[in-house]
């Protein structure tokens, strides 16, 4: 679930909103545990600017029977910011970052400790017709080993 709270500023507003949820994993069987997420998220919602935030943590214990991984999700989050500099151009800046641990029995263990930095530019010829350029910059972080696994993200969206 999720409530949220939105005030008019100007001809734009600024919402912000808890969330959770709580119930059986997907995978998992209806008798296995419960798994629970709860998060906070905020927009603010201006004529060329939109600036999201969201913040999650959660659990979620996995299932021997039906191998569903467990999750324990320390912190998730990221901060975007939204810029339409001319009617045709705009930009995007987003830093993310996640401190997990994954586990599926005592076979696998993933632990993420990872950050990301993302820049994109954004042509919209028209709203039908936009083309997207992304740059995403992967980082790790408490000792996880890095790798080269930086994105370069292109698409073009056509809308009927």
């Amino acid at each position: 679930g999720r409530a949220a709270f939105r005030l008019p500023i100007g001809s734009g507003s600024f919402e912000v909103g808890p969330s959770g949820s709580w119930g059986t994993q997907d995978g998992g069987g209806n008798g296995g545990g419960k798994m629970w997420f709860v998060g906070v998220d905020a927009e603010l919602d201006l004529s060329r600017l939109d600036l999201k935030a969201q913040w999650i943590r959660g659990k979620a214990p996995g299932d021997e029977l039906s191998m569903a991984y467990s999750l324990d999700l320390q912190n998730g989050g990221y901060v975007e910011a939204d810029v339409i500099l001319t009617p045709m151009i705009g930009i995007l800046g987003r830093a993310e970052i996640r401190d997990a641990l994954v586990q599926q029995s005592t076979e696998r263990l993933y632990i993420t400790k990872n950050w990301r930095a993302t820049a994109g530019l954004r042509l919209i010829f028209n709203p039908q017709a936009v083309v997207k350029a992304e740059y995403s910059h992967n980082g790790e972080y408490g000792g996880t080993p890095s790798i080269p696994d930086d994105v370069i993200t292109t698409s073009a969206v056509m809308a009927f």
